[in-house]
């Protein structure tokens, strides 16, 4: 076990010797080399998501997907970054860089975010994306199920607000009534 992780370590120093020597390493490269999507980029998909702006949602995916990233890997991204944002709306300051290991511009960020949706939203955007990682391991065309998810997401979003849904229960119960006097 200890020779397969120096072996991957030494692995990657390799790649990252391979980059343009010139300029310095950034946290982008290291991203890229790991298989993790940068926040910016993760920030950007939550938000077409969470705002439920699908076609938005849409093209961030694909300009995701057609820079070398695979279903399994965004959706898991995508995952641990809702999971951040549950930790930075629920949980004290004081644990949040513990848990989540954003930067104070990320968590200040991501709170700006957090605060357009409902914790219980979040919740359930975690447990559907949950769902379709399994989906996109076990299917033969990952990419449609990604594509199909991420729409569903950004769908699911603007349904599951409680206010929401207490404005269109309200909204019902009073046409019923007004139909029936």
């Amino acid at each position: 076990v200890l020779c397969c992780r120096a072996f991957r370590r030494i692995a990657l120093l390799d790649q990252l010797s391979i980059l343009d020597g010139e300029e310095a390493i950034s946290t982008d490269d290291i991203n890229n080399l790991l298989g993790r999507l940068s926040f910016d980029t993760l920030h950007t998909l939550a938000e077409g998501i969470i705002t439920s702006k699908p076609q938005e949602a849409i093209e961030t995916l694909e300009k995701i997907y057609n820079s070398g990233n695979e279903p399994t890997q965004i959706l898991t991204n995508l995952l641990d970054y809702f999971k951040n944002m549950l930790i930075v709306k629920n949980c004290n300051p004081e644990i949040v860089f513990e848990l989540t290991q954003l930067n104070d511009a990320q968590i200040k960020e991501l709170g700006k975010q957090a605060q357009s949706v409902e914790t219980h939203q979040i919740t359930f955007l975690i447990d559907k994306t949950a769902d379709y990682i399994k989906d996109v391991k076990t299917t033969n065309n990952p990419r449609l199920w990604l594509e199909v998810g991420i729409i569903d997401l950004a769908n699911l979003a603007e349904n599951t607000s409680l206010l929401e849904l207490q404005n269109r229960l309200a909204t019902v119960s009073y046409t019923h009534l007004r139909a029936h006097e």
